[in-house]
């Protein structure tokens, strides 16, 4: 803040809204763990970077998450999902992870022309119409 600015202490700059193009997942593939339907893929940056991707439907809606335990780093794909708590548990160690929290953030995807994107807004939980739990 310049200094001649005494007005504007404390207050917090709001930059301008930016649209964010949603991106393509690639690499999509269909499993079927405990009777539910799950998928993985990859989304690229523009810088060559791929990160995974696992998709679960929870209350109706596709949400990504990373495909990676946050403390052990391995695939999260087998693991058991309570879609009613929002929770997915590590197969590896056990541990409850929130979908949507601190841990293991959530992106919404949609379908469109049979294929998947991640939307550039962050899924807070089960929303109304596709829209109640989603931010951004």
């Amino acid at each position: 803040m310049p200094a001649c600015a005494p007005h504007m202490r404390g207050m917090t700059r709001i930059p301008p809204p930016v649209t964010i193009p949603d991106r393509l997942i690639d690499d999509v593939e269909e499993h079927i763990i405990r009777d539910e339907r799950r998928w993985t893929g990859v989304v690229r940056d523009g810088g060559g970077v791929s990160r995974p991707l696992l998709i679960l439907e929870i209350a109706g809606e596709l949400v990504a998450v990373r495909n990676r335990c946050p403390h052990r780093d391995i695939s999260l794909l087998r693991g058991r999902l309570d879609a009613d708590r929002c929770i997915l548990e590590c197969p590896s160690h056990g541990w409850e992870l929130p979908v949507g929290g601190a841990d293991l953030r959530g992106a919404p995807v949609v379908e469109r022309d049979g294929r998947l994107y991640l939307t550039a807004r962050v899924w807070t939980g089960p929303g109304t119409g596709g829209t109640g739990g989603v931010r951004g």
